[in-house]
């Protein structure tokens, strides 16, 4: 092995131990964030149908802005979700690059 190809090694691994633990912390952390958004999401629409069956049988309108609000909070929420997925599916596909570059 040459002194070039050598030192090229030694920066990879070197580059490789100092990235992978970021990017597989940064992996588990978007995981962790999405599962949190994801027990949001279920709980916002288990509230905007618990809210939307009261105010079919109150009849109470003031209650319709907080119906709109939590509906307008889901989707909010299906947006960051989306987004999230696409960060995960990119830190993914980084890793798998640097594992495959090994």
């Amino acid at each position: 092995m040459t002194d070039a190809a050598g030192a090229r090694a030694d920066f990879v691994k070197g580059l490789s131990d100092v990235l992978v633990p970021a990017v597989t912390e940064t992996d588990n952390r978007v995981r962790a964030l999405f599962e949190a958004q994801e027990a949001l999401q279920k709980e916002i629409h288990r509230l905007s149908k618990e809210l939307e069956t009261f105010i079919d049988a109150a009849q109470v309108p003031s209650l319709a802005i907080y119906t709109q609000k939590l509906n307008n909070a889901k989707q909010r929420m299906d947006n960051i979700n989306a987004v999230l997925q696409r960060i995960q599916d990119r830190v993914g596909r980084i890793e798998k690059n640097f594992i495959n570059k090994k």
